[in-house]
């Protein structure tokens, strides 16, 4: 199998999403691929950390793979989840932006003062 390279750009993505106040670190990742005259969408996604779950779905056709791809991606997306772009065969190379939380978003935290020394 080999990833579906289209308009120059290979079919296959990485999202998260992370939520710190709900405890939330996610990942989804997409890939169109093809094999002999096949073309498949993989899946996998899960906390991170973790192996998480893996399908592949028989896309059929290149055009039917191309909308199973962009709808997945647009759903991901419009959820709040962010692509994070890795140097092919550097996994540990992240590129690309991820999304500032605007401070009006930002809720303060009213903890009470701590007991601990500065130095702790």
């Amino acid at each position: 199998m080999q990833v579906v390279i289209e308009d120059g750009k290979a079919m296959s993505c990485y999202l998260m999403w992370s939520d710190i106040k709900d405890n939330h670190n996610k990942f989804y990742i997409a890939q169109g691929l093809k094999s002999g005259t096949n073309f498949y969408l993989w899946t996998r996604y899960g906390r991170v950390g973790l192996d998480g779950v893996g399908t592949a779905e028989n896309a059929g056709s290149l055009d039917n793979l191309k909308k199973l791809y962009t709808k997945k991606y647009n759903e991901k997306t419009r959820k709040g989840y962010t692509e994070v772009k890795m140097k092919l065969g550097q996994p540990n190379t992240v590129e690309g932006e991820f999304k500032k939380v605007d401070e009006k978003q930002v809720i303060p935290a009213n903890l009470p003062k701590s007991k601990l020394e500065n130095e702790v």
